[in-house]
């Protein structure tokens, strides 16, 4: 439990632990002080103002005691010296009554039934003493008024004063009392006094050490939690991957662990990410955390841009290694067939095509198939077009690249051993040399063709048509030449055949006698070196100078 508490409900819950004892220490103060103060008002307003009414009250039973005494002994005198006498009584009665209210005061119902005390008990006799006392002596006054002398001392004697005397006693009683309590509050506030220091000092040291234990409990749970923690981030800070936390709390602090463990996790997913990147391994991506996982996001798009560099660069690689073997493919090859199937088997083994087809321009204008590569002849496909007919005539016609993504059935299909389909893309590409169409190359594939093949293409299609142009020129040439050669060598054999019969000839016209002069059509025949243009005979081999 302590384990998942969260750590402001610790720190709150020790804060809150020292402040219930801080307020255990002041309510303890504040109850000591209202304490002795209760103590120190009892003494006060209580005991001393009791005592001191007692007092008066004492003082009052004995003036009055002093006042009866000497009226009975020296007598009433006269009307205003008895006017007197009863003033000091009234005087006397009244200050003893002032001071015995002083004694009781306000006594509620609860006060009441508390009042079996010492106090109650005596305060009970002090009123029976005083009622008795007052009743006889009102009746040694009324005596000594009424003249009657020694009855008045003989009751004053016999009766008033021991009840007076009884009185006195009573008072003395209960000023005991009220002593006997003075020196109870006395003892209780030094009690008190003498205690509570001592209470608050215990409290106080109580409260000092939970603080203590408090302070090094929470100093060390979160020391021991934090310290592999701040490590951990040292080592991260050095480059390090340190092996994850293992703290599984709900607190702030295994909060805090789980976002370094997920730091780590992001490190690493960037560290793996640039050695993927250092093998040239663009395909993995790594995905943000958050919107403002700013590291990653630039990474990522770090990541994008080489992938798409890298991309480009194998491409265009890929383009340069294509020309490359594509001119080593040609060189050296002077036919023009073998020239057109080599280019047409390099083409599509290259792309990846899986079937095609290569025309050449004839002198009508009409485009021959000379190349195919894994095309299958069918019954109702020509191999022939003219400019504007079908897919191959009107790429000639508009010298522009035709690109189909959905071939028609009845059209071109890919045949193997097992079985034949149609293709999901088909380019077209007229071969353009100096603005003269020279013929047009057909590749179909399964898959659709890339932007970098359709590239290669345009870089590779004018390569070929002029090499293409140039074999045939050659072609031609050659063709001219080989005429030439035929005809001279024709010639040299007419010539060395008319040679030899005009040795024939001349063998015989030495043995015959001389003949007559030729006609004229036979000297004509003479002097053209025997041509049968001038000859009347048609068979001038046959001819002799007799039938001439």
């Amino acid at each position: 439990m302590l384990k998942n508490m969260k750590l402001s409900t610790r720190l709150g819950a020790g804060f809150a632990i020292v402040v219930l004892l801080m307020s255990l220490i002041v309510a303890t103060g504040l109850y000591g002080v209202g304490e002795l103060q209760k103590r120190l008002d009892d003494i006060v307003n209580d005991n001393l103002t009791k005592m001191h009414a007692l007092y008066q009250m004492s003082d009052a039973v004995n003036n009055l005691e002093g006042i009866i005494a000497n009226t009975v002994v020296t007598g009433a005198g006269d009307e205003s010296q008895q006017q007197k006498i009863l003033q000091s009584i009234k005087d006397t009665e009244a200050i003893y009554e002032k001071a015995l209210k002083n004694i009781q005061g306000e006594k509620t119902a609860a006060d009441e039934e508390d009042l079996l005390d010492k106090e109650a008990v005596t305060l009970k006799q002090l009123a029976v003493a005083a009622a008795g006392a007052h009743q006889i002596n009102e009746r040694v006054i009324s005596l000594v008024f009424a003249g009657q002398q020694a009855e008045a001392r003989g009751l004053y004697t016999k009766e008033a004063f021991p009840l007076n005397i009884r009185w006195q006693t009573t008072l003395k009683d209960l000023l005991a009392v009220h002593e006997e309590d003075n020196r109870i509050d006395s003892d209780a506030a030094r009690e008190l006094s003498e205690t509570m220091p001592v209470l608050l000092l215990s409290i106080s040291a109580v409260t000092i050490i939970l603080a203590l234990i408090i302070g090094i409990w929470l100093t060390r749970s979160l020391t021991r939690r934090i310290t592999p923690m701040v490590e951990f981030a040292g080592q991260m800070a050095l480059g390090e991957f340190p092996v994850p936390l293992m703290m599984h709390s709900q607190d702030e602090v295994g909060q805090l662990s789980e976002s370094l463990n997920a730091l780590r996790s992001s490190f690493l997913s960037v560290m793996q990410q640039t050695q993927r990147i250092a093998r040239g391994e663009y395909t993995v991506a790594i995905t943000p955390r958050s919107e403002k996982d700013e590291l990653v996001i630039a990474f990522a798009g770090l990541t994008d841009a080489l992938r798409q560099t890298t991309a480009r660069n194998q491409q265009e690689n890929w383009i340069r290694t294509g020309q490359t073997e594509f001119n080593d493919r040609l060189r050296g090859e002077t036919d023009l067939i073998a020239l057109a199937q080599n280019a047409l088997t390099f083409l599509a083994e290259y792309v990846n095509a899986q079937v095609g087809a290569l025309y050449l321009r004839e002198e009508d204008e009409s485009l021959h198939m000379v190349g195919s590569y894994a095309y299958t002849r069918r019954k109702n496909l020509v191999n022939v077009f003219r400019l504007g007919e079908g897919l191959v005539g009107q790429a000639a016609l508009e010298k522009k690249p035709i690109v189909v993504t959905n071939v028609p059935d009845d059209y071109i299909t890919i045949s193997s051993g097992v079985g034949e389909s149609i293709p999901s893309s088909l380019v077209v590409i007229p071969l353009i040399d100096r603005e003269v169409v020279e013929g047009v190359l057909e590749l179909g594939s399964f898959h659709p063709l890339t932007e970098a093949s359709l590239t290669l293409f345009s870089h590779l299609t004018g390569m070929l048509a002029s090499v293409l142009n140039a074999a045939r020129s050659r072609a031609q040439v050659e063709k001219l030449l080989r005429t030439t050669q035929a005809q001279a060598e024709e010639l040299q054999t007419q010539q060395a055949a008319l040679q030899a019969t005009n040795a024939r000839l001349e063998d015989r016209g030495r043995e015959r006698p001389k003949p007559s002069p030729p006609s004229e059509p036979c000297r004509r025949f003479s002097r053209t070196r025997l041509s049968s243009r001038w000859c009347p005979h048609r068979d001038w081999r046959a001819a002799t100078w007799a039938s001439c």
